[in-house]
């Protein structure tokens, strides 16, 4: 089994399982984009919901990406249909959702991941302070996000 390891600015490290079965091309795409670790800026929405966006430096050349209009994979989710410890995929960004979202639009992808139970108490505490980061202490919050075979 593959998961996602995400490291938290405040050094919580939290697992998800990759849903292979579920969404395989999305889920075969997003293994390799995290081969490597890479760092992800977190965009942290500011008024309609614990949701986080997380993507990297724009790419180079020309990749699929899920949008509002025109999402990825075969079951993309609408912004409120997103539980609290799901990871959304969307081509070279993903979404983390620790509680509600009011967010009135498609998400932009599938549900790729979730984090895992043992995980979810700390993972909640490590989004929240990505949120002060972008509310309380106005700095850039990053995760770094990594596939790992368990």
């Amino acid at each position: 089994m593959k998961k996602l390891r995400i490291t938290f600015p405040n050094g919580f490290v939290a697992h998800a399982a990759i849903r292979e079965k579920e969404e395989p091309k999305c889920a075969a795409d997003c293994i390799e984009f995290f081969k490597t670790p890479k760092k992800l800026i977190c965009h942290h929405t500011i008024s309609t919901g614990n949701i986080i966006i997380c993507h990297d430096l724009p790419p180079a050349h020309p990749v699929a990406a899920g949008s509002q209009v025109a999402p990825l994979g075969a079951n993309p989710l609408h912004y409120t249909c997103i539980k609290a410890g799901d990871i959304i995929w969307k081509g070279w960004s993903i979404t983390l959702s620790y509680g509600p979202s009011t967010e009135p639009a498609e998400s932009g992808g599938p549900l790729i991941a979730r984090i895992d139970d043992a995980d979810y108490k700390a993972y909640f505490e490590a989004c929240k302070d990505v949120w002060f980061h972008t509310y309380i202490y106005h700095e850039l919050a990053c995760v770094t996000v990594e596939v790992e075979e368990v």
